[in-house]
């Protein structure tokens, strides 16, 4: 592989999207990242999308152009687009709406350690975060 490169993004989902479609758009997201060797994760909560993807530069931009032109959702935010030192994610994963346990968080809490620009931005993040992570009582 070359380079690993990521690109890590929130949006708002389209109002009145429904249940269906987002699961639709987690069972093709998966089925196709997969095939091409893209890693990370979609999460859905509260109508917000957090993706993280992960991969060859050339391949994540041409799916990053086509998932910005993509209806069912809007305001998207950029996080990351840019290289990085290693792939956290092992392979793609769109088949969970909330961080649950204690392995999903830790991946994303290593994504956003490796990838911290300075420390207002990992602030800002854990706060955009937070609402999908279920944190125990």
């Amino acid at each position: 592989m070359k380079l690993p490169y990521t690109i890590c993004y929130l949006s708002d989902a389209r109002e009145g999207i429904t249940k269906e479609e987002i699961q639709e758009i987690f069972d093709k997201s998966e089925e196709n990242n997969n095939e091409c060797n893209i890693k990370g994760i979609l999460l859905f909560r509260m109508n917000k999308f957090f993706q993280v993807l992960e991969g060859e530069k050339e391949l994540l931009i041409e799916l990053y152009d086509k998932i910005k032109k993509d209806k069912r959702h809007h305001n998207i935010y950029e996080v990351y687009n840019r290289k990085t030192a290693k792939l956290i994610f092992f392979k793609y994963d769109s088949q969970f709406k909330v961080i649950k346990d204690g392995k999903q968080l830790e991946k994303v809490h290593e994504y956003l350690v490796q990838n911290k620009s300075n420390n207002r931005v990992s602030e800002s993040l854990k706060t955009i975060l937070e609402p999908f992570v279920l944190f125990p009582d």
